[in-house]
């Protein structure tokens, strides 16, 4: 297998360099007849680096079309988050009196702290 260091990319460009090679240098292309590698044959190894090549290409733009489609969607997923957190504070103060209500919207409510009944000094000392 070959290495495909530098990616798939660089394999295809590397593949019709040396493709194009083998055709264009006629002593090359010489001994790669008795190897059933006839010009024929060549063109279309070409055909299927550029046709690996073109789906590359379109699966790198789709690819970027769906990173844009996703962040499309995160913002309109985030339009409601930023109207709701404009609205929560009206609500607190509309609904302060009746914090149950506020509950109902989802906007959790504190139960007021309870007071201490102040200790008296003869139940203190006993």
């Amino acid at each position: 297998m070959a290495n495909l260091k530098g990616g798939l990319g660089e394999f295809l460009r590397r593949s019709r360099v040396l493709i194009e090679n083998a055709r264009g240098v006629s002593a090359i292309a010489q001994v790669l007849v008795d190897y059933g590698y006839t010009d024929a044959k060549l063109s279309a190894e070409a055909a299927l680096v550029d046709g690996v090549r073109a789906k590359l290409q379109n699966h790198a733009h789709e690819s970027g079309a769906a990173q844009e489609s996703t962040v499309g969607r995160d913002k309109k997923i985030a339009e409601p988050d930023q109207w709701v957190s404009d609205l929560r504070p009206n609500c607190k103060v509309a609904f302060a009196e009746n914090p149950q209500q506020l509950e109902e919207l989802g906007i959790v409510v504190l139960n007021a702290p309870r007071k201490k009944k102040p200790v008296s000094a003869s139940a203190a000392s006993s």
